[in-house]
């Protein structure tokens, strides 16, 4: 398995819940994106795994599972930002699709 990064997600890691309330759904992925993107930059850890036991219209929480990146470990693309624009979050018999686009 291969994520967002061009990085292995590998094994390890420690698992964390999480928890985000906004005013849509938009908003939430948005805010997850980021903080994804934070970890990696400023902590190296890398997102490899998130099991979500809400995931309303207005809050997501779960479980996420972050690994260190190993010594001279990098990612092949670095992201910025998650973006607002052209966002969508579709919810079609029971699941999400979503299109979003990422600063880089």
């Amino acid at each position: 398995m291969r994520s967002l990064w061009a990085l292995p997600a590998g094994k390890g890691g420690r698992s964390e819940p999480f928890g985000f309330e906004a005013e849509d759904r938009e908003s939430l992925l948005v805010m997850w994106l980021e903080e994804a993107i934070f970890r990696l930059s400023a902590r190296g850890e890398l997102l490899t795994e998130a099991r979500f036991s809400e995931a309303s219209a207005k809050a997501l929480r779960g479980t996420a599972r972050w690994r260190p990146l190993a010594k001279g470990e990098r990612p092949r693309l670095e992201v910025k930002a998650a973006t607002y624009h052209g966002l969508k979050v579709l919810r079609r018999a029971g699941r999400y699709s979503a299109t979003v686009i990422l600063d880089v």
